[in-house]
């Protein structure tokens, strides 16, 4: 009985673990309509960066400002247009008078290095223009960042 538990529990801990879902490349032009939302707990920070649909691949150039798309094809009209991203960081962001935009002042002490770098080139992306790269996977009405770099 003992030889059958204990071969057995060696199967079960030999078994490969589930593979995550596949991610893919998208890349995004900042501006325009682009927005984020900010919210999070004492944890960290949830970043929903809201985008629209780029008709062309990323790669064939000519995303407008405020538009994301996959490296190899255009997105289709039944995808998310919200990207998300849980990071291990609590940023001190500056809230706008009515109208304006926040403003990210830095990272509080609790953030880690890896989080800050992440947080700070999707800020930076979506308010400072320019094309910005991730790797996301559909999950229901989001898609969520798996990877920020190309």
């Amino acid at each position: 009985m003992l030889r059958v538990l204990l071969s057995l529990a060696l199967a079960l801990s030999a078994a490969p673990a589930a593979a995550a879902p596949p991610s893919y490349p998208l890349a995004c032009a900042g501006g325009g309509e682009m927005g984020v939302e900010v919210g999070g707990d004492a944890d960290g920070v949830m970043l929903r960066i809201r985008f629209q649909h780029g008709s062309r691949p990323a790669t064939a150039g000519g995303l407008l400002p405020g538009q994301c798309a996959w490296s190899d094809r255009g997105m289709d009209p039944s995808e998310p247009t919200v990207l998300t991203v849980a990071l291990r960081m609590r940023p001190r962001i500056l809230l706008p008078a009515a109208g304006g935009r926040a403003t990210y002042l830095g990272p509080m002490a609790a953030s880690t290095p890896d989080a800050i770098q992440k947080f700070e080139a999707l800020w930076n992306g979506v308010f400072q223009g320019g094309t910005f790269h991730v790797h996301a996977r559909a999950a229901g009405d989001v898609l969520v960042i798996t990877r920020v770099g190309p």
